[in-house]
């Protein structure tokens, strides 16, 4: 929503009022791609239709009926925006790589909040710096605890160019890896954990998915 509003070149431009290129767009009827529809999909999935969005998703696994699934690259062709939140294996390293991106519907919005090894970093620098993607948000890092022992300690000049390279365009927003972190959330965490214990010790097995 905020790469949808321009959010990052708003905040820029606040400190001389110029509203210069800032016509950003609305959710509503634009077409929603979840790549991985799991647990964490299915909400993605919710959310997007509540803001009444168009929501396709692509998983090998068709667990919900009320989704409408297709291939990567029928959705990569329709999609306004993409949410990656597939879970990571040996297979599916890169996925997100230049070569299918480039095949998307001009000035995508790419979002992952999965694994970081799903989408290099060069290769979505590439895609935003050729103008094929118009956005991108990003919440997981390559070589992500080297990333953050760097920034702690202010030595910047040693991250990832590529990473430092994206940070600085004006239509990418990059988060320390804190998308879970709510209040709300944390409190359920927290309830889940003390169920799982109650369970185990009652039946000697943990309860799995918790309800």
């Amino acid at each position: 929503m905020s790469l949808l509003r321009k959010l990052p070149q708003q905040l820029h431009q606040f400190i001389d009022f110029n509203r210069n290129g800032l016509t950003g767009r609305e959710c509503q009827h634009k077409t929603l791609l979840v790549v991985g529809v799991g647990n964490i999909g299915y909400e993605v999935v919710q959310i997007g239709k509540g803001l009444g969005m168009n929501v396709l998703g692509v998983d090998i696994d068709k667990k919900h009926s009320d989704v409408t699934y297709l291939s990567i690259e029928a959705g990569l062709a329709q999609a306004d925006i993409v949410v990656c939140t597939m879970n990571l294996t040996p297979n599916n390293v890169g996925y997100f790589n230049y070569q299918l991106l480039k095949g998307a519907k001009s000035g995508l919005i790419f979002v992952n909040i999965a694994r970081c090894e799903l989408s290099p970093t060069a290769d979505l620098l590439r895609l935003i710096d050729e103008n094929i993607l118009g956005g991108v948000a990003l919440d997981v890092y390559e070589k992500e605890s080297e990333l953050a022992i760097l920034l702690r300690q202010g030595k910047i000049g040693k991250v990832n160019t590529e990473t430092l390279a994206l940070a600085k365009r004006s239509n990418v927003i990059l988060t320390p890896h804190n998308a879970f972190n709510a209040v709300e959330a944390l409190e359920r965490k927290a309830a889940h954990s003390v169920q799982q214990i109650i369970h185990f010790l009652e039946n000697g097995q943990f309860l799995w998915p918790v309800p």
